[in-house]
């Protein structure tokens, strides 16, 4: 019985894979377009800048004050999903807590500043808003949720007792003395560097493409405006343009434009969702932060600016 559903579902997808392939062909170009016009030129060499720097930092002892400073540099400098890379790596270094990283996640996983000057401000809001506003918004509440969660992550970390606290360092200083006499070399090679940069970029143009076709397909299938918006939270290339060509009010319009900033688009989430789960980091605790971050932009700028 299961094998004929199976059966049936597959034939079910193709059936309207095919009545819907203009929609589909369509979304496909959209989201290969903005992937290659607009992330693979800004997002690739940070992506190889980034994999060479964690090369160089494994074969080297990192201070937890060096470490937070390198993932707010290429946190926020380089973009979605170099976050979540350096996080992931300071994570298995062990030289940041679970609960600190999952705190920073949402705010240094955040797009770069080339893409919000260039596609976000100037191609969209630079009628609305002066880009110290832009900034203003889009940084200052998602500050305020990190500022809350680590406060959070310290209150409960020393609620946690002292004979957890020694046995994971412990743990930590028993992993270190095991590291192999050639752990001082770099465990990257450039190829290697290369091949994995090359392939989360595709991977990244793929989770584009994906979501641009379902963007299409809903707007395709249901009307009205909530339809509309909600759509636009899939993708935040696709989303943008079609945020800014609504007829809603410019208050409302920008406020939105905003809030998907802040969050990314399902797309950015995929597209860091493998690395965080390797990470061991929870991947529902970083879109939980993302959605509130999202929610504190909007509601920010409908009251304050």
């Amino acid at each position: 019985m299961k094998n004929v559903c199976y059966i049936i579902l597959t034939a079910s997808i193709i059936i309207f894979a095919c009545l819907n392939s203009d929609i589909i062909r369509s979304g496909c170009t959209q989201g290969l377009q903005l992937w290659y016009s607009s992330i693979v030129p800004i997002l690739f060499p940070f992506m190889l800048l980034t994999g060479v720097i964690t090369s160089f930092l494994r074969s080297i002892q990192v201070s937890k004050c060096c470490a937070y400073a390198i993932i707010f540099i290429i946190g926020l400098l380089c973009g979605f999903p170099t976050g979540t890379i350096i996080i992931a790596f300071f994570y298995r270094k062990r030289v940041i807590s679970e609960n600190v990283c999952q705190s920073l996640l949402p705010m240094c996983n955040n797009i770069s500043p080339m893409f919000l000057y260039n596609y976000i401000y100037r191609d969209h809001l630079m009628e609305y808003i002066s880009f110290a506003r832009l900034i203003e918004a889009v940084y200052l509440p998602q500050i305020i949720y990190t500022v809350i969660a680590l406060t959070l992550s310290y209150m409960s970390t020393h609620r946690s007792s002292t004979s957890t606290e020694l046995l994971t360092a412990a743990t930590v200083q028993v992993s270190s003395d095991n590291q192999s006499p050639n752990s001082g070399k770099p465990e990257n090679t450039y190829s290697d560097i290369i091949s994995s940069s090359v392939h989360n970029i595709t991977v990244i143009g793929v989770y584009m493409v994906i979501f641009a076709i379902a963007g299409n397909l809903m707007c395709s299938y249901f009307s009205g405006d909530a339809c509309t918006i909600i759509s636009t939270y899939l993708e935040i290339g696709g989303g943008v343009p079609v945020l800014y060509s609504m007829d809603i009010s410019t208050k409302i319009k920008t406020a939105l434009i905003l809030s998907l900033t802040a969050f990314g688009g399902l797309s950015a989430l995929f597209q860091s969702r493998d690395m965080i789960r390797i990470s061991g980091l929870s991947f529902i605790k970083y879109t939980t932060g993302k959605i509130v971050c999202a929610f504190l932009c909007f509601i920010f700028y409908m009251m304050c600016l």
